[in-house]
């Protein structure tokens, strides 16, 4: 707030007109105002709220009750601008939250397929990054030892059709195709079977330790390969209509592109949003899972719409106001309903028509010199005068 009454101080030096020649000075008002625009009243004397002495006002204002008029040097002072405003098809941006998940597709569990020992770790650290066939431990398993003693006596008769049943046996406790041609060539079984990664990536759970006894379908490690991962976001139901499969992501911190994968059919009933899934590849490894990101959603409008510069408007909480030229060095000031944003424009729904001169630079000094003069403003829609402006008061 304070800060707010500094601007808007240092607008009324612009605007009043003090420190120029007096040919440059607008018409008197007849009315006075606090210093720290505490308050605006037709009688001179000191401020009711802070004691200051109050300033009389200078300021040009048109006849309407909603516009002021600046004379040319308070407008190059305060470097006031203005844009067309067009109509055209938006390009909207559908700002979201979420999070960075691993890609399901992506991620393998591994679980023991049969009771024994873990006597050698060989990746032992979470966040470690494995190679896909690399050994990741040994276990010593009982059970094996014997299916392996039978594949064995198996094989010295090919012809036997137990042969191919026990090589189903030693498939079905996790003993893969390559391991069961290597067992075939021995004399001996193997007193350890070695774990090894299904795929390349990085280790995001282990559960197992060295000498510790595992039981079937105990799971040891989960692996997730983070090239590519998922990014689950949340959309308001109002924005739901607008966002399609296939659409154009920008994810922030890093600026990476993704594409939106899947949409959620249900809308949570307490939050009012439904999922949004977004699939973006990570070379870098810069997004990481349980990482909390923006996005921008890229969707395509399909109705025409009046369109101003992101600048334009003076938003606070529950209003935005636009300042527009409508005459020469005339600017009134328009309550209206905004819509998404699209690149630098934002999307009017209500308030401004196609060619209207929106003010893109200096409508906050225009608004400044609106409540100077006890009209309308952003901070004040209906401003009483001789009473303390609400939004303006101060402690001293």
């Amino acid at each position: 707030m304070k800060k707010n009454a500094l601007l808007l101080l240092c607008s009324l030096v612009l605007l009043s007109g003090c420190d120029r020649p007096q040919e440059h000075a607008m018409h008197g008002s007849g009315r006075y105002a606090c210093p720290m625009l505490c308050v605006i009243t037709d009688q001179p004397g000191d401020c009711p709220v802070c004691g200051m002495e109050m300033a009389p006002v200078e300021s040009g204002v048109s006849a309407e009750r909603h516009a002021i008029e600046l004379s040319t040097s308070d407008i190059d002072l305060s470097e006031i601008r203005t844009a067309p405003a067009v109509e055209a098809v938006p390009h909207i941006e559908i700002p979201m939250f979420g999070k960075v998940v691993p890609d399901e597709t992506r991620t393998a569990v591994i679980s023991a397929w049969v009771d024994g020992r873990i006597d050698q770790l060989f990746a032992d650290t979470t966040g470690e990054q494995v190679e896909q066939n690399e050994a990741l431990a040994e276990l010593y398993s009982p059970e094996l030892i014997s299916a392996q003693q039978e594949l064995i006596l198996a094989a010295k008769q090919p012809e036997s059709p137990l042969l191919k049943s026990v090589r189903q046996k030693l498939l079905r406790l996790g003993i893969r195709e390559k391991q069961i041609q290597e067992i075939e060539q021995l004399d001996q079984p193997k007193q350890h079977i070695t774990i090894s990664a299904p795929v390349s990536g990085t280790i995001l759970e282990r559960n197992i330790t060295a000498g510790e006894y595992v039981k079937r379908g105990q799971m040891l490690y989960r692996i997730a390969d983070l090239s590519r991962v998922w990014i689950e976001l949340q959309a308001y139901e109002t924005d739901l209509p607008q966002i399609e499969t296939g659409q154009m992501a920008v994810i922030e911190p890093g600026g990476l592109h993704g594409t939106v994968e899947f949409v959620d059919p249900v809308v949570n009933p307490r939050s009012r949003t439904a999922g949004v899934r977004v699939v973006a590849d990570n070379p870098d490894g810069a997004l990481r899972p349980e990482m909390l990101v923006r996005a921008k959603v890229h969707a395509p409008g399909k109705e025409r719409a009046v369109l101003i510069p992101a600048s334009a408007p003076l938003i606070t909480g529950e209003r935005a106001i636009v300042y527009v030229e409508i005459g020469e060095r005339v600017f009134e000031g328009r309550d209206v309903q905004l819509g998404p944003r699209s690149g630098d424009l934002i999307v009017v729904k209500d308030g401004i028509d196609a060619g209207d001169e929106v003010v893109v630079n200096g409508a906050f000094r225009i608004d400044a010199a609106m409540q100077i003069s006890g009209r309308p403003s952003m901070m004040n829609p209906t401003p009483s005068e001789n009473k303390p402006m609400p939004a303006m008061q101060h402690n001293h």
